[in-house]
């Protein structure tokens, strides 16, 4: 309209009227794209699991395993860019289990954990015990370590990683997600 608009003397008030009107419909498309950039929302089951760890310890993997979700799993880092959400229908009751992006992302969403009524942390090493407890220190939700990957052991370190983790007093699982 502002193209076609005449532009004499007698139309300035018009063609002004006319920019003012495109000036504030973009303000309004940018103001509607920031508000519907943030997160999605997670809405809670009867029983919310929260799966963290760092970065290719096969949290997707479990996920998988144990859902019917069906993450994108690699063999790269960060991998998970937002949270990815599966049910698992133990005995009539719905669990709803989260795979987050890594601890070290960006994307890693604090809100979820704090929330979680249990966390199932994924290490592949012992050491990374550690490093993942200090970063979810003083969360109220039950702590599970499960330790992956554990098919490319043999029995003597097997039993010395259940030994080791028997002795810290965790609860622990050990397992794999292929087999």
């Amino acid at each position: 309209m502002l193209r076609t608009a005449p532009s004499h003397k007698g139309s300035e008030k018009f063609r002004g009227d006319i920019r003012l009107k495109i000036k504030k419909l973009r303000e309004s498309i940018i103001k509607s794209k920031k508000r519907n950039k943030g997160k999605k929302g997670i809405k809670k089951e009867a029983m919310q699991a929260v799966i963290i760890g760092l970065t290719n310890s096969g949290k997707s993997s479990i996920l998988k395993a144990l859902t019917n979700a069906n993450p994108k799993i690699a063999s790269y880092g960060f991998t998970t860019r937002e949270p990815e959400i599966g049910t698992l229908n133990y005995e009539g009751c719905n669990i709803q289990i989260i795979d987050l992006p890594p601890i070290a992302s960006e994307n890693f969403d604090h809100g979820v954990v704090n929330n979680a009524d249990v966390l199932l942390i994924v290490i592949e090493k012992i050491h990374e015990i550690e490093t993942v407890l200090e970063f979810i220190k003083n969360r109220p939700a039950k702590k599970i370590i499960v330790f992956n990957k554990i098919d490319i052991y043999d029995n003597n370190i097997k039993r010395k990683i259940s030994e080791s983790l028997r002795s810290k007093k965790y609860n622990f699982v050990v397992c794999s997600c292929k087999t």
